[in-house]
């Protein structure tokens, strides 16, 4: 299955961690490249798309 972008890749605020990281968007995921851990299986993780969308609904913190 290929997973085509929506959007390019750039800079947004994470709001799990208000950091500043370089997205890009999917269908049903955001990539998220962590230079901090290039090198390891993590340099590149999914968004926590679900914890955001429970924080904006007022359920998490």
């Amino acid at each position: 299955m290929y997973h085509i972008p929506i959007t390019a890749a750039r800079d947004e605020e994470s709001t799990a961690d208000a950091k500043t990281c370089m997205a890009q968007w999917f269908e049903r995921e955001r990539l998220e490249p962590h230079p901090e851990h290039r090198g390891t299986p993590y340099a590149v993780l999914l968004g926590l798309l679900g914890a955001e969308e429970l924080r904006v609904q007022g359920y998490l913190p």
